[in-house]
């Protein structure tokens, strides 16, 4: 009888499939879907997620586009590099195309783009993305997965930020069954990407988001919000790699944990024995507002380099009952002010943001605490 225990995890509709990319598909069967007996998946068991799921033929999606749009294509190709893992090469052999930014050289975008995704209903879609700022170019990319459906959205992200250029990359997810994205990006010299990501929807969220800092002075900020209730769980996994002197991240996650849902966050920062005065920092803070609410942080810390700046931190724990009480002595109902307490603990995270975005992160953030 053969031995079924080490066996790769593929659900059935993921089998006997006619795949876009054969050597991807098969060494996605080969390997199979990520096992909680892996380190980087301890926490979030994406096969289990999956389970209850028989999701239909694989479909495309494709997102509504706003804003700047002659940086935008959608082409039939989809790369073969740039992401690594089992989710990437399901994504690689099933994705028939990729949704494309690119700013040339020289270029500063003034106004968003922004991509709007739809949640998939009781499919699979793999939906690749690349995006490209030119040397000294900048632009700011918005993106949205609204809807509640039930289907899954396996994605990869594939960034290039040239010698110094800026990439401002907000997104927010909002709906959906199972969500997971592997992105992988790359910061070159005088560069700098700033990414906000909130999720305040999905039964079960994977990201996976490796940044390495390839040039001096190259500059990585990662603002990041959990915003959960039910049985939703969410998992934000983030590497950044200092590869060359000099260059600086900042990794800041805040979670907000009600009834049985779950968190993770898992940062590391790993630094390269060249990248001389590396500075990198990482805090994660939660509010468990259920005694089945549960967080796990994992940070860690891999420094080569003898003249860094690198630290890390992390806090859990309830509303603080002396700022509640104050707002309750005022006479704002209790229900108010929680939210108000709440509000003000994620809005940090938004702070930098122009008005308009900020403005419209802080309404989602209201529309889901009422």
């Amino acid at each position: 009888m053969m031995n079924t225990a080490n066996a790769p995890i593929v659900p059935e509709y993921l089998r006997d499939l006619t795949p876009a990319n054969e050597a991807a598909y098969a060494r996605f069967l080969a390997s199979g879907l990520p096992a909680p007996k892996t380190e980087a998946y301890k926490y979030t068991n994406i096969a289990q997620a999956l389970d209850f799921r028989s999701p239909a033929t694989p479909a495309t999606i494709q997102p509504i586009i706003a804003g700047p749009n002659q940086y935008v294509r959608i082409k039939s190709a989809v790369p073969d590099d740039g992401a690594s893992g089992a989710l990437a090469l399901l994504n690689r052999a099933l994705a028939t195309e990729t949704v494309t930014i690119h700013v040339p050289d020289g270029v500063k975008v003034e106004e968003p783009i922004y991509l709007t995704w739809a949640a998939p209903h009781h499919e699979v879609v793999n939906p690749s993305v690349e995006i490209c700022v030119g040397v000294g170019s900048s632009v700011c990319v918005v993106e949205t997965l609204s809807g509640q459906n039930t289907g899954w959205c396996n994605r990869t992200t594939t960034i290039k930020v040239e010698k110094g250029a800026a990439l401002k990359h907000y997104r927010h997810l909002g709906g959906g069954g199972v969500m997971t994205d592997v992105s992988q990006v790359d910061v070159a010299a005088d560069a700098s990407y700033d990414a906000l990501l909130v999720n305040a929807g999905g039964a079960m969220v994977r990201h996976d988001l490796n940044i390495d800092l390839n040039g001096e002075r190259a500059q990585a900020r990662l603002n990041a919000a959990h915003l959960l209730k039910q049985s939703q769980h969410s998992d934000l996994t983030a590497v950044i790699r200092h590869l060359a002197p000099n260059t600086s991240s900042n990794q800041t996650v805040r979670s907000v944990l009600m009834d049985k849902a779950r968190g993770v966050y898992q940062g590391k920062i790993y630094v390269d024995r060249v990248a001389q005065k590396a500075d990198g920092y990482q805090l994660s803070n939660a509010l468990l507002l259920s005694q089945e609410a549960e967080m796990d942080t994992k940070p860690e810390l891999e420094i080569y380099a003898d003249d860094v700046k690198c630290s890390h931190g992390a806090t859990t724990g309830a509303l603080d009952e002396h700022q509640l009480f104050y707002l309750l002595s005022r006479g704002i109902p209790m229900d108010a002010a929680r939210a108000l307490l709440l509000r003000g603990f994620v809005a940090g995270l938004f702070a930098h943001l122009p008005d308009n975005l900020r403005e419209m992160f802080e309404n989602r953030i209201d529309g889901w605490l009422l």
